[in-house]
């Protein structure tokens, strides 16, 4: 028996039990009555444990621990999605979506991540204009921000910045840090 079963960020508890009284297992606990052993794992593991009884007979058992995830929700790209276009004019919504590798949330309690809970996301023009894109929407793995362009803000659009936290489905912290996206070209 495992426990938890389902995905977890903390140890997990394995439990064997015998119909018949057993002896100790190196690194495992014996219960009183000899019938159960337990081991705590605080990182995923699978590992061969032989159990015998008291007369000696040998059971070889398979421990597969697989659901202890400790690591939050990366970042696989972030990439402007509307208009399609590459080349945008002052005036124009742009949206752009940060994609993770798993559902984000605002907390670790699965709260929805909202303008005041999103991380913050910078944009560079080629020029050198500087500004902040705002937060429209989450779903899923993915977060979408919009951005009106205003006079000045020519070039290459690249990621400046784009930083704050997010937390996956078991709570796990992922403070946000930038990755290189460049090559949007606008004309404002």
């Amino acid at each position: 028996i495992y426990s938890p079963e389902g995905a977890t960020n903390g140890d997990v508890t394995v439990t064997i039990t015998s119909n018949e009284k057993v002896q100790e297992v190196n690194g495992w606990t014996l219960s009183a009555d000899k019938l159960t052993l337990t081991k705590e794992y605080s990182q995923n593991a699978t590992e061969n444990i032989e159990v015998k009884d008291l007369v000696g007979n040998v059971t070889t058992k398979e421990i597969k621990v697989t659901n202890i995830d400790t690591t939050g929700a990366r970042i696989n790209s972030i990439k402007v999605i509307s208009p399609n276009a590459g080349t945008y004019k002052s005036g124009q919504v742009i949206t752009i979506e940060t994609e993770y590798n798993e559902n984000v949330y605002g907390a670790e309690n699965k709260t929805e991540i909202t303008a005041e809970t999103a991380p913050v996301l910078n944009l560079k023009f080629g020029t050198g204009a500087k500004r902040e894109a705002v937060f429209n929407s989450v779903e899923g793995t993915k977060i979408t921000y919009t951005y009106t362009l205003q006079t000045g803000d020519n070039g290459a659009i690249s990621i400046l910045s784009n930083t704050g936290t997010v937390y996956d489905e078991i709570g796990n912290e992922r403070n946000v840090t930038t990755i290189a996206n460049t090559g949007n070209i606008v004309i404002a």
